[in-house]
């Protein structure tokens, strides 16, 4: 079985060329892991340019949701209420007026979040499971 994961600053070396990279892949192949960077990973793997597209739209994706849950959550966890109000604003709860609402609209959107997440993380692994990637 074959997964792919995308990660962002994470200062470390591909292990196919020896540069220092900033964002990787991670292939999985069973318990195997293999971290390579964006240039190799397009360049040796045997995916079609089309395939590594998708993929990087799908990890863009996630990163996206992810950034979203982020700032919802930290607003969660804010004690000024007017600043957890502005940030609902920029997500598009703002037309609540009651405090317990904003509160409970941000809940469900940070499960939404998640479960969109998982979602796309899904589709990424059965779009892959099926290849066996092979990075030379």
């Amino acid at each position: 079985m074959t997964k792919i994961t995308y990660m962002e600053n994470i200062n470390t070396v591909c292990e196919h060329c020896g540069t220092p990279i900033k964002h990787s892949y991670v292939i999985t192949n069973n318990d195997t892991h293999f971290r390579v960077g964006t240039t190799c990973f397009k360049k040796y793997s045997n995916l079609s340019k089309a395939s590594v597209a998708w993929l990087e739209k799908k990890f863009q994706d996630i990163k996206q949701m992810q950034d979203k849950k982020s700032m919802l959550e930290i607003a969660l966890t804010s004690e000024d209420e007017e600043e957890m109000l502005e940030v609902m604003k920029i997500n598009k709860i703002h037309w609540m007026f009651n405090y317990d609402d904003v509160v409970s609209a941000t809940k469900g959107w940070i499960e939404t979040y998640e479960l969109r997440i998982d979602s796309v993380q899904n589709e990424i692994d059965g779009k892959t499971v099926k290849t066996n990637i092979i990075v030379k």
